[in-house]
């Protein structure tokens, strides 16, 4: 299953390297590894019951970074932004083979977005595509519980990889016949998708990791942390 594959392979990068800082913006937590490397992943701010699993770790860093992937089993989305930040920093290539142009669409092509994902549907929809986009946390985008069957009907599914945080990636994948995984959280690591729906994974690196720290602790966006990123379009 794709997500036991995501947590094996970064407990399995993770070694013995060292989680230094971990900042928590308002829009991005952001994690730092001893060798330099930055994780990104979308700050969830909902909780289950009780602390969460991470508010006595971070009062203690530097950690060995396989703590905080444990945070994964967290049923707290911040705990699991933490892990997914955590993930990403290690599972990244110093100079990915990559493209920043999006991969070649048909006008006619029928997309579904699920989730929010920036500036790309906006992209999209200037290039002349048509687009279904579910987001329960946007007034308009059409209901997430609206988007069943259409997942199985589109030519393309486009998840925001945040979903990989609450979790639904799975069953949504399950669904769709062709996809992409994009944002900033989306694991930059084409093998792991592997044999599921998903054919391109666009992403961001981040390229000036103390600058984003900085914007993340003044509350920055996606449009702040734009100049410290660098778009990452890889094929699966």
């Amino acid at each position: 299953m794709i997500e036991e594959k995501l947590w094996a392979a970064a407990q399995a990068a993770a070694g013995d390297s060292i989680v230094v800082e971990v900042v928590r913006g308002v829009h991005f937590t952001a994690v730092f590894l001893g060798n330099g490397a930055v994780g990104v992943a979308c700050t969830f701010v909902a909780r289950g019951e009780g602390e969460e699993w991470s508010q006595p770790l971070l009062l203690h860093l530097p950690l060995e970074t396989a703590e905080l992937l444990l945070l994964a089993r967290s049923p707290h989305l911040g705990d699991r932004s933490i892990a997914l930040a955590t993930a990403n920093a290690l599972l990244q290539a110093e100079d990915p083979p990559s493209r920043e142009e999006l991969p070649p669409l048909k006008n006619e092509t029928e997309i579904v977005v699920v989730g929010n994902v920036g500036g790309l549907v906006r992209e999209l929809k200037e290039k002349g595509h048509r687009l279904r986009v579910f987001d329960e946390n946007d007034k308009n985008s059409l209901p997430l519980d609206m988007a069943g069957r259409r997942l199985a009907e589109a030519d393309l599914v486009i998840l925001a990889a945040n979903t990989i945080i609450n979790g639904s990636w799975t069953s949504l994948l399950a669904r769709a016949r062709s996809a992409w995984i994009a944002g900033p959280c989306c694991p930059l690591v084409p093998p792991l998708f592997e044999g599921t729906p998903v054919k391109w994974l666009v992403g961001r690196r981040v390229t000036d990791g103390e600058k984003l720290g900085r914007l993340l602790t003044r509350g920055g966006g996606l449009a702040q942390l734009e100049p410290c990123m660098e778009r990452v379009v890889l094929p699966v």
